[in-house]
């Protein structure tokens, strides 16, 4: 009876190391809940973009992410969707308006809602030898960003038309290279994975 029950520890063991051992949308996720108090060593709460146009002097705030800010899918082809959704961003800046002879600026905010932005990746787990596994990845692409423009604050020091200098500032703030934010999300990303690889060698060394 004693056996009998090594036997089933045993299998049960495996099976369990089967189903952990897999770079899957539920190992990802539980990577991720466990990187995010390390996420907080480098979030910077304040990011400057790049002069865009007539706008400069633009920053973005945005809060730490939660798991709720992330995604993990496979597609049909098994293809690694990590989408990062639901953003909510603060931004700030001015703007610089010529007309005739002289040069006017305005001081704009606002915020920027269900802020989107996804990393493609080829994923495949490599057996190394000894029970070792390796994650090997490579980014195939990412998305352009997406996001909603609300509570849209300008202050002018002029007379100039709001409602024109409102849809000038804009359609502006929508061309704007969000490469810093980016830069903070692809960490994340990496983090991420060196977390599963780390589970992953854990788990051999337990059950060796």
């Amino acid at each position: 009876m004693k056996v009998f029950s090594l036997i089933v520890t045993f299998c049960l063991l495996q099976v369990l190391m089967c189903v952990s051992m897999e770079v899957n949308e539920q190992t990802l996720k539980n990577a991720a809940s466990k990187s995010l108090p390390f996420v907080k060593v480098f979030h910077q709460d304040t990011l400057t973009i790049e002069n865009k146009g007539l706008l400069h002097g633009i920053t973005i705030h945005y809060p730490v992410l939660t798991i709720g800010n992330m995604q993990f899918k496979f597609d049909e082809f098994g293809l690694l969707h990590i989408k990062y959704l639901n953003l909510r961003l603060q931004i700030f800046g001015r703007n610089r308006v010529n007309l005739a002879r002289f040069n006017f600026e305005s001081r704009f905010n606002a915020e920027l809602n269900n802020f989107n932005w996804e990393q493609i990746f080829a994923v495949k787990l490599l057996d190394i030898g000894n029970g070792k596994v390796e994650i090997k990845y490579t980014k195939t692409s990412e998305s352009e960003v997406s996001f909603n423009i609300s509570k849209f604050n300008v202050k002018a020091e002029s007379k100039f038309n709001i409602k024109d200098m409102d849809n000038t500032i804009k359609s502006q703030i929508k061309e704007l290279n969000f490469n810093p934010l980016k830069e903070q999300l692809r960490k994340i990303t990496q983090l991420i994975f060196d977390t599963l690889q780390n589970e992953f060698n854990q788990y051999i060394v337990i059950n060796k």
